[in-house]
């Protein structure tokens, strides 16, 4: 047994059969009448019996019955003190009704005394796609953060599944828990919250999902990063605010030539993002040259391998055919810092913790492949450390200001996203760029920031893992 916050964690077992028990009640029916013949049972049956102890240090009543719950599933019970320490056993009913594992675990119990309630957990389940074979289960690119995730809910008692949209159904649901190494599918119980890490925006439009998020609606179960947020509308929500006006590149929608011809008067150097892309896939960069207008796509894979337009009529509609009826931004260059002639970028992780308050959990330098102009990991770029990137172009006070300053915008624009972007975002990823004075950019914020982009070790939980199930645990309070 060993404390967490308001909580103890105590082993959990089942009782592996109640035909024994029932037998018992049963030979002693002829001594008793038929009324306490069936107090006898119910008694029997709805009782779990828990460490003397730990009733003691949480101020469990064991004179009259509460409620037992695991996730959202809760049934009434008894509590009847024993002397085996650190342990909770359940009848096989009652675990089955809680959808509790058929092995024994770890699990943190509190108690409410208000609403008379036992805890179990809490139960954290995260949704996204997965790919199943005979024998085994993956995550795709966020396998190994849910490893990370899985051992952090572990260590402090807390129950962890992953599921995708066809195994949660109003009744029941399916999901995968770690077991012995492995990912083992099994029922799991409605959980007490869901972090969102469905990759597809289609998928997130589609019926399934509307009648999943009207499934958690109606059992009062929170999600947080719900949807994704696409390039406009996030620039929309922070132009709005004037203060942020000198972080922002200007930035318009792709709705016509003349807004290209315009930007390219303006700037002289464009870049041309899909309204809702990622990973800087099908970015175009447009330069305008002595009269000559050159443009780079992001999949090309040399700088040198670029078509050249003598008007911007032609660059219009050679655009046009290319992305079709795809909508884009348009938004001015700003200078970058390089590294060895690369371009440079920041990718700050912000999240919110236990207290609900935004924090930046990590920071992460991008420096651009050789020959390529976005940062990207997944398009080939390096990682760095922050510092270690800022010393060279700044002395050691400027370098750890200008961290401050990204920092502070970091946060102060994520707060924002989450106040006017609807729903409940509590992981944000932010990129910010700098320009040789050591002024912060506004580039990007996305909603399902890549796990790539982190540092991740054989048997390192990264900040990323643990400040998303510190928020869970926020959410999963019960409200008083």
């Amino acid at each position: 047994m060993y404390m967490m916050d308001d909580s103890l964690v105590v082993i959990v077992k089942r009782e592996q059969s109640e035909q024994k028990e029932f037998l018992a009640v049963l030979s002693s029916k002829k001594e008793k009448s038929e009324e306490m013949f069936l107090s006898s049972i119910s008694q029997r049956f709805t009782s779990i019996r828990l460490d003397t102890d730990i009733c003691n240090k949480l101020s469990i009543p064991t004179a009259e019955p509460v409620t037992l719950t695991f996730g959202r599933n809760n049934i009434p019970v008894r509590v009847m003190p024993i002397q085996e320490t650190d342990e909770l056993v359940l009848p096989l009913h009652v675990s089955e009704q809680l959808c509790l594992p058929d092995w024994d675990c770890n699990l943190a119990v509190s108690y409410d005394e208000d609403s008379k309630t036992l805890m179990i957990g809490p139960v954290i389940g995260l949704v996204t796609e997965l790919r199943e074979t005979h024998n085994n289960v993956n995550f795709g690119n966020i396998h190994d953060f849910c490893n990370e995730l899985d051992s952090y809910c572990k260590r402090h008692g807390y129950y962890f599944f992953v599921c995708q949209l066809s195994m949660y159904h109003k009744d029941a649901i399916e999901g995968y828990v770690k077991h012995d190494d492995a990912w083992v599918k099994t029922t799991v119980p409605h959980p007490d919250v869901i972090h969102n890490r469905i990759h597809s925006r289609k998928r997130e439009q589609s019926p399934i999902y509307q009648a999943f998020l009207s499934c958690l609606q109606e059992q009062h179960i929170p999600i947080f990063n719900d949807r994704f947020l696409h390039k406009w509308e996030v620039h929309d929500i922070l132009q709005k605010h004037e203060y942020l006006h000198p972080y922002l590149p200007e930035t318009y929608l792709l709705n016509d030539k003349q807004t290209l011809e315009n930007m390219l008067q303006r700037h002289q150097c464009l870049f041309l993002k899909p309204v809702h892309g990622s990973q800087g896939q099908r970015i175009y960069r447009v330069m305008l040259d002595d009269e000559k207008i050159y443009m780079h796509e992001s999949a090309m894979p040399q700088v040198g391998e670029s078509q050249s337009f003598d008007t911007v009529n032609s660059l219009f509609y050679t655009l046009k055919a290319r992305i079709s009826k795809t909508a884009y931004i348009v938004q001015a260059c700003v200078p970058l810092l390089e590294v060895d002639d690369r371009p440079l970028d920041f990718r700050l992780l912000c999240h919110k913790d236990s207290y609900n308050q935004w924090r930046v959990s990590s920071y992460v330098a991008r420096v651009s492949a050789k020959g390529t102009f976005v940062s990207n990991l997944a398009q080939g770029g390096d990682r760095h450390k922050i510092l270690e990137v800022l010393q060279p172009h700044f002395d050691k006070n400027t370098s750890l200001h200008v961290k401050k300053l990204m920092t502070e915008l970091a946060i102060e624009v994520a707060s924002i996203i989450a106040i006017e972007a609807g729903g409940h975002f509590a992981e944000l990823g932010v990129d910010i760029a700098l320009d040789p004075s050591g002024k912060p950019w506004l580039l990007e914020i996305n909603t399902k920031p890549s796990k790539h982009e982190e540092s991740s070790k054989n048997n390192f939980i990264r900040p990323s893992a643990k400040a998303v199930i510190d928020h869970c645990i926020y959410l999963a309070k019960p409200t008083k």
